[in-house]
């Protein structure tokens, strides 16, 4: 039996998610509903649910101010919001899942399913600690973005130590620039070592077009159909034989007309 809590201060979305959890065949058993922070802190300390539904907009709060007051966070999050907001990218940026209410039975098979399935590298509850300090970070680079392989692990990386990312057979291989030796001892456990350039290579089952949907927020481009780069991470622009992005890590790749115009705008070039 796995153990949550909800917090909803709307009962009637709280009542049918209970009512779902509760008929589920996971076997999920609802500790409490709790309206507001305040309740749900107290819950969470009390009872210690291995899962929590999360509403992100509360009456006078967000589901992430409860997060910022927890000391301690040992359990995974289920986000839950009515309409699509400014903070869902803060939470896939970090693996994390959310449903749009009312709650879909079919949708909340496939969160649990995610739950009950994370088996690799890469806690969720890392992840959601991982989410308290990126909206606490004031630089979008020091933010770490999760990135997953087809055998679910998730690695976290500062996004401004990701020198670019190109789309291949419906993967996306990102190019890496880290210096921290537990990174990298990690990295290396995982069967990665660095490129000759000096990147390390990883590989996501997610396609590019889904990332550059994510990393847009944090200032990344998408140069072409197959690369999205990092601005930071573009030391010279060059128009000689094309239009070619010289990189940080000593590759050069084309820049498309059709995305000329929105990458000299993000990177102030001309």
């Amino acid at each position: 039996m796995i153990r949550s809590i909800i917090v909803e201060d709307d009962l009637r979305h709280a009542a049918r998610l209970a009512r779902l959890l509760e008929n589920h065949d996971e076997g999920i058993e609802v500790m409490k509903i709790c309206p507001d922070v305040e309740s749900a802190e107290a819950a969470i300390t009390s009872l210690a649910p291995e899962l929590v539904f999360l509403d992100i907009e509360l009456d006078t709060s967000t589901g992430f101010d409860l997060l910022k007051k927890l000391e301690i966070i040992d359990f995974d999050v289920i986000f839950t919001t009515n309409h699509i907001n400014r903070y869902i990218r803060d939470i896939r940026i970090c693996g994390l899942t959310y449903l749009p209410k009312p709650v879909d039975s079919g949708e909340l098979d496939e969160a649990l399913l995610k739950f009950k399935k994370k088996n690799g590298y890469g806690t969720r509850k890392e992840q959601v600690l991982s989410l308290r300090e990126n909206l606490s970070a004031k630089n979008p680079g020091l933010r770490n973005i999760w990135i997953n392989d087809s055998k679910n692990n998730w690695i976290p990386v500062e996004a401004g130590n990701i020198v670019y990312c190109i789309s291949k057979n419906q993967y996306t291989h990102f190019f890496i620039q880290e210096d921290n030796i537990e990174k990298l001892t990690i990295m290396h456990e995982l069967g990665l070592n660095k490129e000759k350039d000096g990147t390390v290579r990883w590989i996501s089952s997610k396609g590019i077009g889904e990332w550059e949907d994510i990393l847009e927020h944090y200032g990344f481009c998408r140069v072409h159909n197959s690369a999205i780069v990092n601005p930071l991470h573009v030391l010279r622009y060059t128009k000689e034989d094309g239009d070619i992005l010289h990189l940080s890590c000593g590759l050069s790749l084309p820049m498309s007309r059709e995305r000329k115009k929105k990458f000299l705008a993000l990177a102030g070039l001309r």
